[in-house]
């Protein structure tokens, strides 16, 4: 089974479904995965923005809490690639704006939360995620083996799924 949800929330997901998602496969967002400044460099890519770790310390101070998950990550990348676009463009017109994205940016960042990369019409393309499974052991430990693409894989697939 493949659901794209545990990859974004686990903790909520865990706490509610629990082993009942033994052996699920998701794509695997941050925090999951930790994108970082070297991985940009391999891929020919400017970092732009805190990595992982700078990010949960600065969420942490904000909010006392330290279950940071995708959503919280993604929401926060919108602002850094804004500033990014007005950094660029030097204005804040909506042509110019556009402009900065679709040209200096689009393509050539990545950030916490994987590359950024939009269509001309705006559609997200850069973060594609792995693929991972999901283990939930009976001690309540869990593990996300990354399974695709083999860059990435930390494990191969397990199918059929074991039983909760």
């Amino acid at each position: 089974m493949f659901t794209n949800y545990p990859g974004i929330m686990l903790p909520t997901l865990l706490s509610d479904v629990g082993s009942d998602m033994n052996g699920t496969f998701t794509a695997v967002f941050p925090p999951i995965i930790s994108y970082t400044p070297q991985m940009a460099s391999k891929l020919g890519l400017q970092w732009f923005g805190p990595t992982l770790p700078q990010f949960e310390q600065m969420f942490e101070q904000e909010f006392h809490t330290s279950s940071v998950n995708y959503n919280n990550i993604a929401g926060f990348n919108v602002g850094f690639i804004i500033q990014l676009a007005i950094q660029d463009a030097g204005t804040l017109s909506q042509a110019a704006l556009k402009q900065a994205v679709l040209s200096d940016i689009s393509g050539k960042v990545m950030t916490l939360a994987g590359v950024f990369n939009v269509t001309s019409n705006g559609m997200q393309v850069g973060e594609a995620p792995p693929i991972g499974q999901i283990f939930v052991w009976p001690n309540g430990t869990t593990a996300v083996n990354i399974v695709y693409p083999s860059a990435f894989a930390s494990s191969t697939a397990v199918i059929p799924e074991p039983c909760p």
